[in-house]
C-alpha cells in the first residue's frame, strides 16, 4: 500500500472511531446509582413548552449554601429515599474528602443567603411525549401527584437526569396505566 491508500483508510476510519467515543461517553453518564429528588413546577404561566417539563428542584432541608462559595448537595442513605443537605464550601477540595457526603452534586453559586439553589439549566428540564403535556402540566400546577427526577451524581460533581416518576412510578410506566 502506498501513503496515499494508508491516509485514506485513516481518514475513512476517523469519523467512526469519534462516534465510537462520544457513544462511550453517553453511556458512562449513565452509570451510577440513580438519586430521587422530588422537583416542584417552575412558571406556573407555562410548565410544559413543547416537549418538556420545566421545573426546580425541592431541597428538604433549609440551604446553608454561602454567596460566593461551592455549593453542593450531599447525597447518603437509601437512593429512593436519599438523605440530602446542601453545604458550602470554600476549597472544592473540601468536598470529596466529607465524610457525610456518600456522593456530591455541585449546584450553581448563591448570590445571597436565602436563595435557593439550583443546578445548571440543563438539568432543570425533562423531556417528555407531546400528547401526555397537559394532564401531566395539570397535576404538576395541582400538587395532585408527587414529581420526582432521579438523577445520577458522578466523582466530578456533575450529574445526569435519568428519568421521570410520578408518585415513584417510571414516567413510562405511569402513562401505560393511563391505557
Amino acid at each position: 500500500m502506498n501513503k496515499q491508500t494508508t491516509f485514506g483508510i485513516l481518514a475513512l476510519c476517523l469519523p467512526f472511531l469519534l462516534l465510537g467515543v462520544i457513544l462511550l461517553q453517553g453511556i458512562k453518564s449513565f452509570e451510577g446509582t440513580e438519586y430521587h429528588v422530588r422537583i416542584v413546577g417552575y412558571d406556573p404561566r407555562d410548565i410544559l413548552r413543547g416537549h418538556y417539563i420545566q421545573f426546580r428542584y425541592e431541597w428538604p432541608n433549609v440551604s446553608q449554601c454561602k454567596p460566593n462559595e461551592i455549593c453542593v448537595a450531599c447525597f447518603s442513605g437509601e437512593p429512593q429515599h436519599p438523605q440530602i443537605f446542601l453545604k458550602s464550601f470554600v476549597d472544592k477540595n473540601i468536598v470529596t474528602r466529607d465524610p457525610s457526603c456518600a456522593v456530591y452534586w455541585r449546584l450553581n453559586a448563591v448570590a445571597d443567603t436565602k436563595d435557593i439553589p439550583q443546578p445548571s439549566s440543563e438539568l432543570l428540564r425533562f423531556y417528555i411525549p407531546e400528547l401526555e403535556a397537559p394532564l401531566l402540566e395539570k397535576n404538576l400546577r395541582a400538587n395532585k401527584d408527587r414529581f420526582d427526577i432521579g438523577i445520577i451524581p458522578h466523582v466530578n460533581g456533575t450529574a445526569t437526569i435519568k428519568n421521570l416518576y410520578i408518585n415513584r412510578v417510571v414516567l413510562s410506566d405511569y402513562l401505560k396505566s393511563w391505557d
